[in-house]
């Protein structure tokens, strides 16, 4: 099954997102936040990166 193309680069910039916190020794906050990003992308897939960042209070990038 295909995903999308925006659905596939949302995924891929939370997982990004929460192993960037985590090689960064903040691995104690990262599922915390990959939790958050996990229940924010669920219930608004179509949620910009950007927008997504700012609601999880984090950087996108």
């Amino acid at each position: 099954m295909n995903r999308p193309r925006q659905t596939t680069r949302l995924h891929t910039l939370g997982l990004l997102l929460a192993a960037t916190l985590a090689a960064a020794g903040c691995a104690n906050t990262a599922p915390t936040l990959a939790q958050r990003w996990s229940q924010l992308h669920q219930a608004q897939p179509k949620l910009h990166p950007r927008d997504a960042a700012r609601q999880l209070g984090v950087s996108e990038g």
